[in-house]
């Protein structure tokens, strides 16, 4: 499988409407190529543990 540099991902990505042009473009399916941007670390969110907030009671 050829891999596709950062640089062309976020280039298609900015360049086309949708997905499935962009996807075309660079000749991958539409889903792999959500998939690469999903995993792209500009699209990581960081880290943050688990939050342990407290429950808000509802009164009625």
């Amino acid at each position: 499988m050829n891999r596709i540099d950062k640089e062309a991902l976020e280039r298609v990505a900015r360049i086309y409407k949708s997905n499935k042009e962009a996807s075309q473009a660079i000749r991958v399916h539409p889903r792999s190529f959500a998939r690469m941007c999903r995993e792209h670390p500009s699209h990581r969110r960081p880290e943050r543990g688990h939050l342990n907030l407290p429950v808000r009671q509802v009164t009625s």
